[in-house]
């Protein structure tokens, strides 16, 4: 009699799968047959031992692994003749059996795969971001260059302005309390790059070397360290040294800074400069673009997310970060692993990866051997020896696959962008590479 497969959840499952003794008496006696074939044991010459002895020195172990077959084998036949998609591996435990002494039963809980019902790409509204480059973009590139080459000049009694560099001191509290990072003798300030926190930097404008103040700031909610954001902090200033900046003349000279070629000029920089930021601009817009036509996706797309698999993400994402951890921040990794928003961010990243397959199952999207080519072609123009480099991302399968999964991922985003209903933002350069 078939096992009955009982529905603990939409996607949960359990099954009590039963194997009889006298089968696996049976597949004992052969799998001890066999043994005692090839098998020396003390005393008796190779394969010339009793099956007797045999089965007293290696029936325990012999038989746990028949019964661990039988019921892999019980399983497999389960999914396949009920057409089920089970998600991992069982977990099978041994349940008392019912009014029958001659078999030994087990229990098989599992999940299934959810059954994801995509829409129609046309009725989805996306939002599509562009950008053209323009020669301005080129010259605001070439100023912040000439900026990150400044010379500076120690100037007493000057009063600071932006684009000076500030060497200070400070020592900030929260209610009345030190933290870590609230410190420092020597810190290098320059005034209106946006190091520090807005109002920080605002507040050195106009003090000259010897001068202190205090001010009363607060951190932003969304602040990197969790332990001061959104907290009012009192800092305690000191500026010791003020330098005036001078820019470097925007020439051949310049040029040559950031070449060893012996020909290398202006006109060259700009043309690597418009390059560069072509390549960077193409590379942010198709980001913005795919996380615009996920973010729709997740949004659009709801369906019940097997835990087993949100438990396998969450172990890769604490393995990936425990390999770079200090054995010190053990603790802090323990703490991580509870952390609901590791959990929810796993949640999404199963779900986002199970919507992206039946996408590409369904639309007969694939990836083959040029589209790989032809993306580590162009990725390797960054590197000395780019033959090199393709040769090795093509003889190492792990590597090949990342590749691909990346380039499946671009491949279904453009699919989808060619068909749904597409708004278009224009964003702006400073916007875009994260100058403002």
């Amino acid at each position: 009699m078939q096992p009955i497969i009982e529905s603990l959840s939409s996607l949960k499952r359990r099954a009590v799968l039963k194997i009889s003794n006298s089968c696996i008496e049976d597949e004992l006696e052969k799998e001890l047959l066999s043994l005692s074939r090839n098998t020396k044991i003390s005393g008796f010459r190779p394969g010339k031992a009793p099956i007797s002895v045999v089965k007293r020195t290696y029936g325990h172990n012999v038989r746990q692994d028949v019964v661990t077959k039988l019921l892999s084998n019980s399983f497999d036949q389960l999914v396949k003749e009920n057409n089920l998609f089970v998600v991992g591996y069982p977990n099978i435990i041994p349940v008392d059996s019912i009014n029958n002494s001659d078999e030994l039963c087990f229990a098989a809980e599992f999940e299934i795969y959810p059954e994801i019902s995509i829409p129609s790409f046309e009725s989805l509204d996306i939002k599509r971001y562009r950008h053209n480059l323009t020669e301005e973009d080129v010259k605001k590139t070439l100023a912040i260059l000439q900026k990150q080459r400044s010379v500076f000049e120690k100037k007493d009694d000057h009063c600071a302005e932006i684009g000076d560099k500030i060497i200070l001191s400070y020592n900030a509290t929260i209610d009345g309390v030190s933290f870590e990072g609230g410190s420092s003798e020597s810190l290098s300030v320059i005034v209106g790059n946006n190091q520090l926190l807005p109002d920080f930097e605002n507040s050195l404008i106009g003090m000259r070397e010897g001068d202190s103040k205090e001010l009363d700031l607060k951190f932003p909610d969304t602040y990197h360290d969790s332990k001061v954001a959104g907290k009012e902090a009192k800092f305690s200033i000191t500026v010791k040294e003020v330098f005036v900046g001078t820019l470097p003349d925007l020439d051949d000279n310049f040029a040559k800074l950031f070449s060893n070629e012996d020909n290398f000029n202006l006109e060259k920089l700009e043309e690597n400069v418009k390059s560069s930021i072509e390549r960077e601009i193409g590379i942010r817009l198709k980001n913005l673009n795919k996380d615009s036509v996920m973010g729709v996706l997740l949004k659009n797309i709801e369906f019940e997310i097997p835990e087993v698999l949100i438990r396998n993400e969450m172990q890769l994402r604490l393995n990936s970060l425990k390999s770079r951890l200090k054995d010190g921040n053990i603790k802090d990794l323990e703490s991580l692993s509870k952390d609901i928003l590791l959990e929810e961010e796993s949640k999404k990243m199963v779900k986002l990866g199970l919507i992206m397959s039946e996408i590409a199952k369904n639309n007969d999207i694939k990836v083959d051997d040029e589209q790989i080519l032809s993306y580590l072609n162009n990725f390797a123009k960054n590197y000395e020896d780019p033959e090199k480099f393709v040769s090795h991302y093509m003889a190492d399968s792990n590597k090949k696959s990342e590749v691909a999964a990346l380039i499946l991922e671009n491949n279904i985003v453009d699919h989808i962008l060619s068909r749904a209903n597409i708004s278009e933002e224009e964003l702006t350069f400073e916007n875009l590479m994260g100058l403002e």
